[in-house]
This record gives C-alpha cells, sequence and structure tokens, in this order.
C-alpha cells in the first residue's frame, strides 16, 4: 500500500491530531525548549490573535514551517499538529509520532483529558439549473430532513454522538455550513472524533482510534458521486 492520501483529489483545508489535558502554568516556562528542539522544521512563530471574549492563556501559540504547511499549536492546556497539506494518514501519523509526544513530555503531561483527530473540508459550490445547492451529490449526509437550500446561508447544522471503539471511548460529530468567500459559496464541514481520557503511553494507539472513527464518519457522510471524484486523478479523470 502506498504512503500518499487516500483520496489524491481531497478537499480539505486542514487536518489536525489535538490533545488537551488540565492546564499547567510551568508550560510557559517550557515553550521555549520546546521551540528549540524543532527550530530546524518548525523555524516560524507566530503569536496568539485575540478575539472578543478569548481567555489569553488559552490560545496558542503556533510553530510553523518556512512553507507555513506544518503547524505545532502550544497552550497551558494544548498541543496540536495542523497540517494544510495533508499527505495521508500513514505519512501524517508519522510525523505526529515525532512531534507531539516530545512536546507533552516537556510539558510533564502524562494523562490527557482528550485526543482528537479533525477534519476540516472545504467545498466551493456551483448552483444547479434551477438554482439550488448540489448538497445531496456532495454531503448527502448533513442534510437535515426537510431540505430546501435556496438560500447560500441556509445551513448550519451540528451532530455529535458517543462512540466505543476497542479500548477506548469518546464522541465524534460534524459541523456543516455553507459560508460566502469573495463572491463564491463554500461548504464546510468539520469532522472530528475525540477519544477521552488517555495515558501519553498510549498515545498512538488512541490517535489511530479516533483516526479510524472520524475516517468512518467521513465516508458516511459523502455521496458515492463524490467519493469518485476525491479518488480522480489526472490519469483517471473523472467526468
Amino acid at each position: 500500500m502506498g504512503t500518499g492520501p487516500k483520496y489524491p483529489n481531497q478537499q480539505l483545508r486542514s487536518v489536525a491530531v489535538e490533545v488537551y489535558f488540565p492546564g499547567k502554568l510551568k508550560a510557559l516556562a517550557r515553550f521555549g525548549e520546546i521551540q528549540d528542539a524543532f527550530a530546524d522544521r518548525l523555524p516560524l512563530l507566530f503569536v496568539p490573535n485575540m478575539q472578543p471574549g478569548d481567555a489569553l492563556a488559552l490560545r496558542p501559540f503556533q510553530l510553523r514551517d518556512v512553507r507555513q504547511t506544518r503547524s505545532l499549536a502550544l497552550a497551558l492546556n494544548q498541543v496540536s499538529f495542523i497540517a494544510f497539506e495533508y499527505p495521508g494518514f500513514q505519512e501524517f501519523q508519522k510525523e505526529v509520532a515525532a512531534i507531539v509526544p516530545n512536546a507533552l513530555r516537556a510539558l510533564d503531561v502524562q494523562t490527557a483529558n482528550r485526543v482528537v483527530y479533525r477534519y476540516e473540508n472545504e467545498i466551493g459550490l456551483s448552483r444547479e439549473d434551477d438554482g439550488s445547492l448540489p448538497l445531496g451529490r456532495i454531503f448527502p449526509g448533513v442534510l437535515p430532513v426537510a431540505s430546501g437550500f435556496s438560500s447560500p446561508m441556509s445551513l448550519d447544522t451540528r451532530f455529535e454522538r458517543a462512540f466505543v471503539f476497542g479500548s477506548h471511548q469518546g464522541t465524534c460529530g460534524y459541523h456543516a455550513r455553507i459560508e460566502r468567500t469573495d463572491g463564491v459559496e463554500v461548504l464546510r464541514v468539520g469532522i472530528h472524533a475525540a477519544v477521552e481520557e488517555c495515558e501519553l503511553t498510549a498515545f498512538d494507539v488512541a490517535m489511530k482510534a479516533s483516526h479510524h472513527v472520524a475516517h468512518d464518519l467521513f465516508e458516511k457522510l459523502i455521496s458515492e458521486e463524490f467519493r469518485r471524484f476525491l479518488s480522480a486523478t489526472e490519469s483517471d479523470p473523472c467526468s
């Protein structure tokens, strides 16, 4: 099996592994050690932007690579690794394994409240001949029972449920909405799975479990037509 992404024509804005733990004030004193440890691969520092109502202490600093395709987010209660160009799970897993556990050990984190695998999908939409949006041909699983999407802002729905996968349990779900960006209607679907209560020694297994559940949910939400589009390559075009 290759190490590239399952879907070569993926429509992703980002993929992330997020680890949350009880807040540690001493984390601030150790961010510099983490920055030094990964200076070669993540040399750029981005400081938090504040929004009204944000808690400053919980807003992460970000260490990014030169091309800004990878980011390590650090906060008093969080270590997250984000890929803005997703290489597929196998390669992404290797990158996460080389960075996240080391950052958690530097912060003296032994137990995580939750380990989250998150996909952020972003799909530009063109209206059908009748003026409707083709959501049923792309992500039918996010449509409510009563669907009438003539307005560009008529979809904003959330779903969450509990899951048990092997020895792990947690929650998974999605947030789907339509936004207008630069005059273009865009479907944004964030899909996540969170394993609850994880020892650092079991981080790799928990990450694989959360990935499995999140990916399974994604597969259940998309249409077969959209799956064929995602699978298409230049040598095997999708009509």
